[in-house]
């Protein structure tokens, strides 16, 4: 029991040394690391880590010097400015910033600049950002049409959108349908602008639904959610398709395809028959367009009946 007790209080003795060393220890480096820059002596990169990553890596720099003014401190990486958290002498914590390709670290405090003797390695990596609006404060925004700049700062944005569709001949022109009512909005990745395309007024339909292309690309087609579950499907359009006007815009619109509540329209790339829905019978039509003409009659006669997909009660 003697000894028990003699090793409980000399392991107890040596945990009280323990963290009265590391308390000092740390009171070492706190007082270290509060060492303000020099300008009478050179400042210094040691390492860094990581030594690679994407944009927003959180980055430690080791060196000499550095100070804790960050006003006095500016980090560069491939030539980027990036972003500083903070300094403590020896050490600097920033974040990478975005198409750091070169890979140069540097860091300058006051009229020095020091760099490291070995490059970050930056990859690339696939960012989702907003391309185009945003909400003011209570959570409202105007529907405009402007450039992508603009909207962040006047409060520009679109309405309940409902399908994307790059046009097949410009991959710098992107096509979004819009619901209830709503136009075609087009993202011009090369102007950098939205614009609106065609309105469901020129369109003479009520809710634009999915947008799909002619293999040419010549064409565009969209599907209608015209009517409801009770109407016939000849009096509705399902499928209207917009060719090209005289300034180059797809704005002439005449109906391909009869039937109601389509929600989705497909061209195929090989045979280029369209495939289109019914929603409320849960039925998929195939309808060979360039075989019998386009049109709600020549629809009627001759769309075929695929199958049945069917979750909910009919009505």
């Amino acid at each position: 029991m003697k000894n028990l007790m003699h090793v409980k209080h000399g392991g107890i003795y040596w945990i009280l040394s323990f963290i009265l060393g590391l308390s000092a220890c740390k009171d070492s480096i706190s007082e270290e690391g509060n060492i303000p820059y020099d300008p009478s002596l050179p400042v210094a990169i040691t390492g860094f880590t990581p030594d690679s990553g994407a944009v927003k890596t959180q980055m430690v720099i080791e060196g000499e010097n550095f100070g804790t003014d960050t006003s006095l401190v500016k980090v560069f990486i491939g030539g980027k400015k990036a972003v500083l958290i903070s300094a403590k002498s020896n050490f600097i914590y920033c974040m990478v910033p975005a198409k750091s390709y070169e890979g140069t670290v540097s860091v300058t405090v006051g009229d020095q600049t020091a760099t490291a003797s070995e490059k970050f390695h930056y990859n690339r990596e696939m960012m989702v950002s907003t391309l185009y609006g945003k909400v003011r404060d209570d959570g409202k925004y105007d529907v405009v049409d402007g450039a992508f700049d603009e909207s962040f700062i006047n409060y520009y944005g679109v309405q309940e959108p409902t399908w994307f569709s790059f046009n097949p001949n410009d991959s710098t022109e992107l096509y979004m349908s819009q619901d209830n009512g709503k136009p075609i909005r087009i993202f011009d990745l090369d102007e950098k602008v939205v614009r609106t395309g065609l309105t469901t007024g020129e369109a003479g339909i009520r809710r634009m639904r999915t947008l799909s292309w002619t293999a040419d690309g010549d064409t565009l087609i969209v599907a209608s959610d015209d009517g409801g579950g009770g109407d016939n499907d000849k009096d509705r359009k399902s499928a209207i398709y917009v060719t090209k006007n005289g300034n180059g815009e797809f704005r002439n619109a005449g109906v391909l395809a009869a039937g109601r509540q389509c929600n989705g329209v497909a061209i195929h790339p090989v045979n280029h028959e369209m495939y289109y829905n019914n929603f409320s019978k849960g039925v998929l039509y195939r309808f060979d367009y360039h075989k019998w003409g386009v049109g709600p009659e020549n629809c009627m006669a001759h769309r075929e009946y695929i199958t049945t997909i069917q979750d909910t009660i009919v009505r």
